[in-house]
């Protein structure tokens, strides 16, 4: 199964918890991809721990058609599901999700 994980931020105070569910998930045969917003500390942290990481500031976050950086991501990992974390992820997760035909979580 291949998921990708979008939260739209790039810095979390939960980082290294979400982290090591990712590592647990992976240790069950699950591939992790994550979507993240470019700088700060969590593109990183997940590339040291081997992890694909995709970066995508959204133009227009507000207007998900316009947000056509997550939709590209989606298209190239081919994500049996889309997990996202925040509300604007869910918002534009969701939405390029629904046009793609991958369910989201």
């Amino acid at each position: 199964m291949r998921i990708l994980h979008y939260v739209d931020e790039n810095r979390l105070s939960w980082a290294q918890a979400w982290i090591q569910l990712l590592e647990a998930l992976r240790k069950k045969g699950i591939e992790n991809f994550v979507l993240c917003r470019p700088g700060g500390t969590l593109h990183e942290m997940l590339a040291q721990k081997g992890f694909t990481v995709f970066t995508c500031k959204p133009a227009i976050p507000w207007a998900p058609p316009l947000c056509a950086c997550i939709k590209d991501v989606i298209k190239a990992v081919k994500p049996d599901v889309i997990h996202t974390r925040l509300s604007q992820a869910a918002l534009l997760g969701g939405y390029w999700g629904k046009r793609l035909g991958v369910p989201v979580l």
